[in-house]
């Protein structure tokens, strides 16, 4: 299975990832307070688990990721990314 947390990768590695138009899935949460029974970093390890199960479900699908690549004209174009 093709690693999916980035922060684990080597430069070397993720100039290869950025080389082919890899998708990247950013998780977004927020750091709060939930009271006694929880860190508040629960929405932020929620969101990060839900990325990387998001990124491991397309890469095992076998189907193409779309993305969004910005062109040097300033007008955005859908691109087939690879896992």
């Amino acid at each position: 299975m093709q690693e999916v947390d980035w922060s684990r990768l080597k430069a070397h590695e993720l100039r290869a990832l950025a080389a082919a138009n890899a998708v990247v899935i950013l998780p977004i949460a927020s750091i709060e307070q939930h009271g006694p029974h929880l860190p508040v970093m629960t929405d932020t390890r929620l969101g990060q688990e839900i990325a990387h199960r998001a990124a491991r479900k397309a890469c095992e699908s076998g189907r193409p990721t779309w993305g969004l690549r910005r062109k040097r004209r300033r007008r955005s174009s859908a691109t087939r990314a690879r896992c």
